[in-house]
């Protein structure tokens, strides 16, 4: 579909040949007209009325009707584009950049052992704890990556089991020769870890501050209730109020430390009551730093009728002062986290992976191997299995969403799984777009 722009000088018009984008989502609700583009991630609402008439408009290639603060919102937002610009060409070049981004993203695994025991989690407790000899080719790897591969920022992210159970003895000494390391070469480095919050404890709190923690994420497990049924302790009455009692000393001590609170629900654990019990441990002032992230627990089935619940919720967390995410888009161009060069996750024997949401953490054969020098060995070129380009496919090609989705999870599509992603997530794109989009309004409106 093409529509004609005239740019008119006093001394001459020039033609542009204009088209629409390949990636426009366009929904009706109620009283609104919602227009997404998924390229660039612009958007707005138009009264339904108006949103017919600009959309015929675009149907019948009438760009010249018009009104010009519309051809402005739909040119910047990349609803049209020049006749020149091939979208599926950018998208490849923002996926190679990013395959090739030197970026360095690394997981460390201290243990795999954790001190709860948690119905769903996917990963089995070893008795486990990393070695000196592991510790300090961590050390040399780190060094290698820096000297030889010249990454251009560093960001290590501590993961288990959970990784604060050995805080001292192995996060505390890897992370001082990190930050030391990247401050003479001259690069960022952040550092951050996915734990369950428990050992976070005021001493704890202090080093990490010290060794340039900037980011957690803590999980619920629905309400007080629930959570502490599924998360418990010897000597700890309710490891809900110690969590977040632990959160709220972390943020009141640190003005740019975000926490990323993730819910795991189900269709039981989750109630209204969660948002006032979070509130009764969390200062109005620290409220602001927090991102609530509600996921379904893998094992539940998808009910997409129960998102109504959930954006509820989500609602009065953001009414009490929180941020929220109401959508969980890629916007990297890439399919996953592990679909990178320069991503690997170092299990606490040494093992390299690239992906800790499967088996291949326990696996005796393992995928990659971390040296004395810093270099990793892998198995059969286990590594360039997710460089793979799982959008390369016409179902992908065709897709208005690829540049959100970016196809198939890089290990299941190695597999020869070929199943639509969007399938497997609680709520779709076009609903949770009209959600995103509505409550960009009211926080405007309330501004």
């Amino acid at each position: 579909m093409f529509v004609v722009w005239r740019v008119i000088s006093p001394c001459h018009s020039i033609v542009f040949i204009m088209k629409c984008s390949n990636y426009n989502i366009i929904q009706e609700k109620g009283d609104f007209s919602y227009w997404y583009n998924c390229l660039t991630r612009h958007y707005f609402r138009l009264p339904l009325s108006l949103g017919r008439k600009v959309y015929e408009c675009l149907q019948k290639q009438m760009y010249d009707h018009l009104p010009i603060i519309l051809k402005e919102k739909l040119t910047e937002g990349g609803f049209i584009i020049p006749d020149d610009f091939d979208e599926l060409r950018f998208i490849r070049r923002k996926n190679d950049e990013a395959i090739e981004s030197k970026n360095y993203f690394l997981i460390i695994l201290p243990t795999l052992n954790c001190n709860y025991r948690c119905w769903y989690c996917i990963q089995e407790h070893v008795v486990s704890k990393m070695d000196n000899d592991t510790l300090e080719k961590i050390k040399s790897h780190i060094d290698y990556m820096i000297d030889q591969e010249h990454i251009s920022s560093l960001h290590i992210d501590w993961f288990g089991g959970e990784p604060l159970m050995y805080f001292k003895e192995i996060v505390v000494p890897i992370s001082e020769h990190a930050k030391e390391k990247c401050r003479h070469a001259g690069i960022d480095f952040l550092n951050s870890s996915t734990t369950n919050g428990f050992f976070l404890n005021p001493t704890n709190i202090r080093e990490c501050l010290r060794l340039g923690f900037k980011q957690f994420q803590i999980t619920l497990d629905g309400n007080r209730e629930h959570h502490d049924t599924v998360k418990f302790s010897n000597g700890c009455d309710s490891t809900f109020n110690h969590v977040l009692t632990n959160i709220n000393n972390l943020l009141s001590q640190s003005s740019d430390v975000i926490m990323y609170l993730r819910i795991n629900y189900t269709k039981d654990n989750l109630t209204e009551e969660i948002v006032d019990q979070v509130k009764q441990y969390i200062n109005p002032i620290n409220r602001s730093k927090i991102v609530v992230t509600p996921r379904k627990v893998w094992q539940e089935n998808v009910d997409r009728n129960f998102n109504a619940h959930i954006i509820k919720i989500l609602d009065k967390f953001r009414e009490a002062g929180f941020l929220v995410e109401y959508c969980n888009f890629i916007s990297s161009y890439l399919p996953c986290y592990a679909n990178k060069k320069y991503y690997n996750a170092i299990n606490f024997n040494g093992n390299v992976v690239k992906c800790t949401a499967c088996n291949d953490l326990y696996e005796s054969n393992a995928r990659g191997v971390l040296l004395n020098d810093g270099k990793i060995a892998w198995n059969n070129e286990f590594d360039k299995k997710y460089l793979q380009k799982s959008f390369e496919n016409d179902k992908c090609l065709s897709c208005n969403k690829l540049p959100l989705c970016m196809g198939l999870c890089p290990r299941e599509h190695f597999n020869g799984e070929t199943y639509c992603k969007e399938k497997a997530i609680s709520s779709s794109f076009e609903n949770s777009i009209i959600t995103l989009i509505d409550r960009s309004y009211e926080i405007e409106a309330l501004k």
